[in-house]
């Protein structure tokens, strides 16, 4: 099935993809950096045409994974790569995040977060953005 893909400084440099579940949203996006790839190193790229800047950082945050060996949760991995990533990225990186935070929406963090700021209202609640209270 033929797709496109424009992002640029004329076409815009944020792609949000959304869909359905399975509706293929990580392929067209793994695609993308597939293709990205390919033409970096000068290799065939499926595509009937194709116009490529160079890059110089292709960055991925794609599947889910933890390190609970080491205190680390699924969603503590996923902030802490996140941010590594927006540390490095440039103006010419090509950026592929994927699901990241999907964990978030889990009820007991709610609450938990919840009674956090009601036990402590003066305490600064930007570190919750990258910490995973229930691991």
């Amino acid at each position: 099935m033929p797709n496109d893909c424009s992002l640029g400084a004329h076409d815009g440099q944020v792609l949000l993809v959304a869909g359905p579940n399975m509706g293929g949203k990580s392929t067209y996006l793994r695609q993308v950096a597939l293709i990205v790839l390919l033409a970096q190193v000068g290799s065939f790229v499926p595509a009937r045409t194709a116009r490529l800047g160079l890059v110089d950082r292709i960055f991925t945050r794609v599947g889910s994974h933890d390190d609970l060996a080491s205190g680390a949760s699924t969603f503590l991995v996923e902030m802490a790569e996140t941010a590594n990533i927006l540390r490095h990225a440039t103006p010419r990186s090509l950026v592929v995040l994927d699901e990241v935070g999907r964990g978030t929406s889990h009820p007991r963090r709610a609450v938990h977060r919840a009674r956090g700021a009601r036990a402590h209202p003066q305490r600064d609640r930007r570190a919750d953005a990258v910490r995973d209270p229930l691991s």
